[in-house]
């Protein structure tokens, strides 16, 4: 199409204006650098592998990510080796920091990774996880119409029971003892309150208030109700979160009444 139009123009003689020499140029891909503007959700939703070259704006926050975006160039090196930049901030401490030590941080990089919050069947893993994923296998496992009073309660005693077969190598008695008591005396003591009586299981919208009769919320849902089982969207962090002030008072000076 592009082409007829610009054999039709020149046939009648008329001069191509600058601005649609500029379009078509566009149009064609001519003269053009194609370029993938991200934020830092990059390094786990961009993959695409013909990308060559990438400028990281700051340091990332964590060496971890680090890897992850500066790994998303240079995935073809035989065709076009990757390079990858960071433009850093003078202003910011951090960003000063890492280009003064950028040498010994990039030698040693993976020694930097900060370790997985994730400890695998200890109790705040068992209580941040374990009650989603028990419902997770009964709604897998059950008709997709099916709601929570139609479970039958002995999916669950056979699921944990596989569970412990099969990882029985990799728990200590100490966890295993953990995971006992969390199941029989938190989930089916629930399960047997709320579970079976109710017709809704729920949802995990963000920001959301859920219904009296839901048998799962978001983890932290401010309106969440008793005997509801919190299911996380992400089990990268399992730490509360606290905020501090610091009082002015702190650094007023404390009145001495002592004279010479």
């Amino acid at each position: 199409m592009l082409d007829n139009l610009r054999a039709k123009l020149k046939e009648k003689k008329i001069k191509i204006p600058h601005h649609f020499s500029c379009f078509l140029n566009i149009l064609l891909a001519k003269d053009i650098t194609p370029f993938c503007l991200a934020s830092s959700i990059i390094e786990v939703g961009v993959d695409i592998d013909r990308l060559s070259l990438m400028s990281i704006v700051g340091q990332p926050k964590t060496t971890a990510q680090y890897i992850q975006v500066s790994g998303r160039v240079g995935r073809r090196a035989n065709e076009r080796p990757g390079l990858v930049t960071t433009i850093y901030n003078n202003a910011k401490p951090r960003d000063k920091s890492h280009y003064e030590d950028f040498r010994s941080y990039h030698q040693s990089l993976y020694a930097q990774v900060e370790p997985s919050s994730v400890t695998p069947y200890s109790q705040p893993a068992i209580e941040r996880g374990f009650s989603a994923q028990m419902i997770a296998y009964a709604r897998q496992f059950s008709s997709i119409d099916a709601v929570p009073s139609d479970i039958d309660i002995s999916i669950f005693e056979d699921w944990f029971k596989k569970l412990l077969e099969v990882r029985a190598s990799a728990i200590s008695n100490s966890e295993r003892k953990d995971l006992v008591n969390y199941f029989n005396k938190k989930f089916l003591k629930w399960w047997k309150i709320k579970g079976i009586k109710s017709s809704s299981w729920g949802h995990l919208k963000p920001e959301t208030d859920p219904e009296v009769s839901d048998v799962i919320c978001p983890f932290g849902a401010s309106g969440r109700k008793r005997y509801q089982f919190e299911c996380p969207t992400s089990m990268r962090n399992v730490d509360g979160e606290a905020v501090v002030w610091i009082s002015p008072q702190a650094y007023e000076p404390i009145e001495d009444d002592f004279e010479w």
